[in-house]
């Protein structure tokens, strides 16, 4: 191949011209693309990018472009061209699924089936997606384009990465393999997230209660990356409705809410302070209180754990908080009150409840 393509000048009856532009009367292909072909059937993909670079560009592009089996190598020859934004385009696809569903696969032992894609390579894909994007001159000069929302994609991508590395971590492998090691989309995250046992399982127990929330302000996390508004709400109303469940009894005692002469709400007899030692601790006071306190923060910043920078990513943005979100609190609100409505004074009973709930979050 070097000595073919080295692009010397060769006469018409040099063994090398024609061995460079005959085609094979078997396959229709030069022996360039003969190469390529032979040492992809083998699986030697490494080995078609290494010889490809001594084969004419325009010989390798085509070759990658129309062998699906290569196609989760493509980037590399964007890389080695200079195409990074086409680069961060393939990886992106590679991460949402490409390359038949596949994905990137590192290797034989990132998945245990082969028609299954593994978190880690997502996360690989996506990291060096992101590297390409960020080498873009496209990206950079593409503001509210396809560059921009690349790198939206490519940032969201990462996030729900954290977020289910987030909820791995918590249910200390207690979870379903298959829930916590295959990518998962948001609507899938929130689900894992509110559905999660924190290893241990007794929600009375400080260490599991704060995995609790972690795996909750995580789901949070994910129902922030759609772009659907009401979507987004939905889920996050499913967290916060969550975290109430997870101490219904506690919240049943609150049910009885009165107004003062002055205006403010009071639960019963209770003092401001009993109020928010008993509803401080809950999930719900817990998650409120750590929602609102990173919400003031930048994502990344607080900790380097998985688990606190996801945290923080998921409370730096607004739209799936409880406090002064209309449409999440009235969702929880509904839902409450048709789980208590068969009982007599139901509706009361959740009336009472959602206004303690309002009260505690914004106390939290």
């Amino acid at each position: 191949l070097r000595l073919a393509n080295g692009g010397d000048s060769a006469s018409d009856n040099d063994p090398l011209e024609a061995l460079k532009t005959t085609m094979d009367y078997e396959t229709d292909l030069s022996f360039p693309q003969f190469v390529l072909k032979w040492h992809a059937d083998r699986g030697m993909h490494g080995t078609v990018l290494d010889l490809g670079r001594q084969c004419p560009p325009d010989v390798l592009a085509s070759y990658l472009e129309e062998d699906p089996r290569v196609e989760s190598y493509r980037w590399i020859q964007d890389v080695r061209t200079g195409r990074n934004d086409a680069a961060a385009e393939k990886l992106l696809r590679l991460a949402n699924g490409g390359a038949n569903g596949k994905g990137m696969e590192l290797g034989p032992a990132a998945s245990s089936n082969g028609n299954k894609r593994s978190l880690d390579d997502r996360k690989v894909a996506l990291n060096l997606g992101k590297l390409s994007d960020s080498l873009s001159k496209k990206t950079r000069t593409d503001e509210g384009g396809a560059g921009s929302r690349r790198k939206k994609a490519l940032d969201d991508g990462l996030l729900l990465v954290q977020v289910q590395e987030t909820v791995r971590s918590a249910t200390g492998g207690t979870a379903d393999p298959a829930d916590v090691d295959e990518p998962l989309n948001a609507f899938q995250l929130v689900r894992l997230a509110v559905e999660s046992v924190p290893e241990g399982g007794q929600i009375d127990d400080e260490d599991v209660r704060d995995a609790r929330v972690n795996c909750l302000l995580a789901g949070l996390a994910a129902a922030e990356t759609l772009d659907d508004r009401n979507s987004r709400g939905e889920l996050a109303a499913t967290v916060w409705e969550a975290a109430v469940r997870d101490d219904a009894e506690r919240w049943a005692e609150l049910g009885g809410i009165s107004s003062g002469n002055d205006g403010t709400l009071a639960v019963g007899d209770m003092t401001a302070e009993e109020r928010r030692a008993m509803t401080g601790g809950t999930v719900f006071g817990l998650l409120a209180g750590r929602y609102e306190e990173g919400r003031r923060r930048e994502i990344g910043k607080g900790g380097g754990s998985t688990v606190t920078a996801a945290a923080n990513a998921a409370a730096k943005v607004g739209g799936v908080g409880f406090v002064g979100n209309s449409y999440v609190r009235n969702r929880v609100v509904e839902s409450l009150m048709e789980g208590s409505s068969s009982s007599e004074g139901g509706g009361d009973n959740g009336r009472g409840l959602a206004e303690a709930l309002a009260l505690a979050a914004a106390e939290a």
